[in-house]
């Protein structure tokens, strides 16, 4: 819910929010602040689950069962529709009816489909590495500080890719507003390269960094474990 509420109602201040990388410090630092306030609100309770990608993630480095990616799936997509739910009533009528609604799914002015992609697919990519590191076994003594190192990886993941696409990262994130405004005809250019991130990084984290040793816990008990 947070990472929907609160990146988005930040961008309602703004005199032309749809043009997202004027505003992308500013939609940035919110982005990356809400999701280190989220970990360390439900870190020690969920492991600050609130990315499908995440929880996808998980499971192929070993560490759910797959009720437990089915469960958190279900809770992050009804609390990203919540949220969605609330900014559409904080939101102003005068900007509720001008354009594409705040932060559902579409291609940003001088972007395309192929740069979204592209963007969503880095994007995605290089944030689950920074997960799968910090999962690692070899990572255990650093994980006091992980709410900051993930908050500033989205920050600065959205610097860099936000003029691209609207730096989702987060199949929840893109699902919640998109249903709650049924605006869903660019849904697929976030959902596929966000999926496909959430696949495919663990296998080549595990084979690169760890020699495909699937057998070696990556951590203890992740049910410990606070910060991730």
């Amino acid at each position: 819910m947070g990472l929907v509420v609160i990146p988005c109602a930040a961008a309602i201040e703004s005199p032309d929010f749809y043009i997202f990388h004027l505003y992308r410090f500013h939609q940035a630092l919110c982005y990356g602040l809400s999701y280190m306030m989220t970990i360390v609100i439900a870190g020690h309770v969920s492991g600050g689950q609130c990315n499908p990608s995440v929880t996808i993630c998980c499971f192929i480095f070993g560490l759910f069962r797959i009720f437990d990616v089915l469960f958190y799936i279900l809770a992050q997509l009804i609390g990203a529709i919540f949220g969605a739910l609330v900014l559409k009533i904080m939101l102003p009528a005068k900007i509720r009816g001008n354009g594409p609604a705040l932060c559902t799914p579409w291609i940003p002015p001088r972007s395309s489909i192929i740069r979204c992609l592209i963007a969503e697919l880095l994007g995605t990519t290089f944030f689950l590495f920074v997960c799968c590191a910090m999962w690692d076994y070899r990572n255990r003594k650093w994980q006091e500080t992980a709410p900051i190192k993930l908050g500033l990886t989205i920050c600065g993941l959205v610097l860099a890719f936000g003029g691209y696409s609207k730096a989702h990262f987060n199949p929840a994130r893109s699902m919640g507003p998109a249903i709650v405004n049924g605006e869903m005809i660019y849904l697929w250019v976030y959902l596929v390269p966000q999926i496909l991130a959430g696949i495919a990084v663990p296998i080549v984290y595990r084979l690169v960094f760890d020699g495909m040793d699937f057998e070696r816990p990556v951590l203890d008990s992740y049910e410990t474990n606070d910060d991730i």
